[in-house]
């Protein structure tokens, strides 16, 4: 209750503060998913989904006592045609096709995969419909209103590092906690009702890192968002605060234990270095020194990789654990099972999917296509790409530059965490998602701010004696 209280108060002086202050305090607490604002019974409403409501209602508010100046028309909607599309689908999928396929057998979302193994739970209408309907609704506003009025997107990327900060410090801490065994604060971070699931998994004698996450392999799929921005950024605008700030993310990906962090480390990398270093031998003819750096310090990382390995017992087992055991473990055939039988919904269902928060399976890819069927999943996947395409296309000729090196890592950002999510985390409702959405959008919108500052900077020319 005294987290509640706590929250409500912050809340209610960041509503009157204003839209922009409300919007920091939602991007920070995307990565705050194992606290809730309050727990009512097995439904709990997490931190940045309180923030998130009361950023649309400020949003609401100033569209009636905000200047119309304030407000514009973009003149390319594709991407929110797309996205209210998508919603329309989803939401009427969500409360018709639990009554049309009534029975049909589903992985539902109250109980764990490895529970529902062979046993799986009738399709019906339960609460779980309308709070995924709720949490896409609530995400879907938040997009419009930042659509519809320009935001700078400066206030994303300090939010998108002070969040960054916050999980980094609670990973650490974490570790610290388990070594020596001083406090951390579980019960504060921990409030969402079944967090205990997430904390304190052991991976033979290591204990693994959640951070701020319900678990390691989700704290992981946030992180290999992250790591994507941040390396992008470091290519193409070279610094050390983003190099820090990078091989400190690596750092906590390697502590989460979590195959999808290794995944995507190797993933991202190979990709940079395909993409980038192509693209700089056919315009330039030689690789940048970046790249290179990258390359000498994948190098100098595997070869410390194998010596570690060789050389101490404890490594070696983590990493057989990790990489080889794990696929043969009842865990990975379990959620293999579920993804299989979520491509068995699909066929039964037509392809219209059993409904949003009908089936939660272990991968986003099998998730979509069972939940909202085909015509949910190809709408997704168009406002994502008019999305990225457009943010990317506003920055291009811009002469802030800076600008464009944002729209580009915010796309890998985006990107990175949508394939991280097809091998762990299936949840529609997952917030640093939705934060990497909202800064593009922002992206896309950034013409009417660029064109106000220039109109005052004229302005103060031509009244200067």
């Amino acid at each position: 209750m005294l987290d509640t209280f706590i929250f409500c108060v912050l809340g209610i002086l960041l509503f009157f503060w204003g839209a922009k202050a409300l919007l920091m305090a939602l991007i920070i607490s995307s990565v705050f998913q194992s606290m809730a604002f309050v727990n009512l019974g097995t439904s709990p409403i997490i931190v940045y989904y309180f923030f998130g409501v009361l950023f649309v209602l400020r949003g609401v508010l100033d569209l009636f006592w905000a200047p119309p100046k304030a407000w514009w028309i973009p003149s390319h909607n594709h991407p929110l045609f797309y996205l209210l599309g998508f919603v329309f689908l989803a939401i009427l999928g969500a409360f018709l096709s639990p009554q049309v396929f009534y029975g049909t057998l589903v992985y539902s979302p109250k109980l764990t995969i490895d529970e529902q193994f062979n046993n799986m739970t009738p399709l019906a209408l339960n609460i779980q419909h309308f709070n995924q309907s709720i949490q896409l609704g609530v995400n879907a506003l938040i997009f419009m209103i930042i659509w519809l009025r320009p935001i700078s997107p400066a206030i994303f990327i300090r939010a998108i590092f002070l969040g960054l900060s916050f999980s980094l410090f609670i990973a650490f801490w974490q570790v610290v906690a388990n070594i020596t065994g001083i406090y951390f604060p579980k019960e504060w971070l921990y409030s969402v009702e079944g967090w205990s699931l997430g904390n304190d998994q052991m991976i033979g004698s290591f204990t693994r890192v959640n951070s701020t996450f319900l678990e390691p392999s989700v704290f992981a799929t946030y992180l290999t968002g992250i790591f994507g921005f941040l390396l992008v950024w470091w290519v193409r605008r070279p610094s050390w605060i983003i190099l820090l700030c990078t091989v400190l993310t690596i750092g906590a990906m390697l502590i989460t234990t979590s195959t999808t962090a290794y995944l995507g480390l190797v993933s991202i990398i190979t990709c940079i270095l395909c993409v980038f270093g192509l693209l700089q031998l056919v315009n330039g003819g030689w690789i940048s020194k970046t790249l290179l750096a990258i390359v000498f310090a994948t190098g100098a990382f595997i070869w410390l990789s194998l010596i570690a390995f060789i050389s101490f017992n404890d490594i070696r087992d983590l990493a057989n654990l990790v990489l080889l055991q794990k696929s043969d473990g009842d865990s990975f055939r379990v959620r293999i099972d579920s993804d299989l039988q979520s491509f068995k919904i699909l066929w039964q269902t037509y392809g219209f999917g059993v409904g949003l928060g009908s089936n939660r399976p272990s991968s986003f890819f099998t998730f979509l296509l069972s939940n909202v069927g085909i015509m949910g999943f190809v709408s997704l996947g168009l406002f994502l790409i008019a999305l990225t395409r457009l943010a990317l296309q506003s920055t291009k000729h811009l002469q802030q530059t800076t600008l464009h090196e944002w729209a580009v890592a915010g796309a890998w950002g985006l990107w990175a965490t949508i394939i991280a999510k097809i091998t762990a985390q299936p949840d529609l409702s997952f917030s640093p998602m939705w934060a990497w959405i909202f800064f593009l959008a922002s992206l896309c919108s950034i013409s009417p701010i660029l064109s106000r500052k220039q109109g005052r900077t004229d302005l103060a020319h031509s009244t200067t004696p």
